[in-house]
């Protein structure tokens, strides 16, 4: 059931990436109107809303049972709710859903993850694991540099991580300095698409 409604959502995103979505603005839909024929724009504006009702799971009056002429003016309405945050979010979610899928873990100390909290998510590095639910996890902080390298902090972060809260974990980081002082994440994006996900799940 589950990969099915993976499934579902990787090609509604094939679909929106494939005539150059998201539409996000009134300008967008009218660029998408003036780029295909009428019967290649309804399937391209019910994919559209399909993204939003189903992928970004924004509430909203979109039906796709409505006339071909009513689409744009519900998109141009339901668009200008869409979330800044998600707006290249759509290769992000295919990544995301490829690296993380299914139930993790813990294995291994030294093992990479990303942790769920309420406002955020957090990546360390198990240090003990004590079962394959429970591990001890040391985390690294966020430079101000670039928003994808991190480091270790001054004082050891170190807390106590349940598996169900993992929301990533195949992925390494990568040093950028010597001695191992700075780091980079090369699966940021994906990150906060799953993140995003889980969030929507509590």
């Amino acid at each position: 059931m589950l990969q099915k409604a993976a499934e579902t959502k990787k090609e509604i995103i094939k679909t929106v990436l494939d005539h150059r979505g998201l539409c996000v603005s009134a300008a967008d839909v009218c660029r998408l109107q003036g780029t295909m024929t009428t019967k290649n724009l309804s399937a391209a504006l019910k994919s559209e809303i399909k993204y939003q009702k189903v992928i970004l799971g924004l509430p909203g009056i979109l039906e796709l049972s409505k006339p071909a002429d009513d689409l744009p003016k519900d998109l141009i309405c339901h668009s200008q709710h869409t979330p800044p945050s998600h707006l290249d979010s759509a290769e992000d979610f295919i990544n995301a859903n490829e690296l993380w899928h299914g139930d993790f873990q813990f294995s291994n100390p030294g093992t990479w993850v990303a942790v769920y909290y309420d406002d955020k998510f957090c990546i360390g590095q198990t240090i003990q694991v004590l079962n394959s639910s429970v591990a001890e996890v040391k985390f690294v902080e966020q430079t101000k540099v670039r928003e994808q390298y991190f480091r270790w902090p001054r004082s050891d972060d170190i807390a106590y991580v349940n598996a169900k809260f993992t929301l990533g974990w195949k992925f390494d980081l990568i040093p950028v300095t010597n001695y191992y002082r700075i780091w980079r994440v090369d699966c940021l994006g994906p990150l906060k698409q799953s993140y995003v996900r889980l969030k929507a799940s509590f």
